[in-house]
């Protein structure tokens, strides 16, 4: 337990900086705040039209039906015709 006298006992003031530059330090902060919220919202968007994009990765027939014959193979490009399957 510290004496009486000691404390009493301060230590020294810290040295600081420029009054302006703190506060051009926290300008600074809060424009990289905003920085990287633009940023998230452009990830936010990108993960939007990426999800939009996956759905339409997926052909549904308009009936059901059995696929005797595949005439294309995964990763091919293919147009809208109906000769893909049988």
């Amino acid at each position: 337990m510290p004496s009486p006298s000691m404390a009493s006992v301060r230590p020294p003031p810290r040295a600081r900086a420029r009054p302006g530059a703190e506060q051009a330090r926290i300008a600074e902060l809060h424009a990289d705040i905003a920085g990287q919220r633009a940023s998230l919202a452009g990830a936010r968007a990108a993960l939007a039209r990426a999800e939009v994009e996956l759905r339409y990765t997926r052909v549904l027939a308009p009936f059901d039906g059995v696929t005797t014959a595949r005439l294309v193979r995964l990763g091919d490009y293919v147009a809208p015709a109906p000769h893909s399957l049988r």
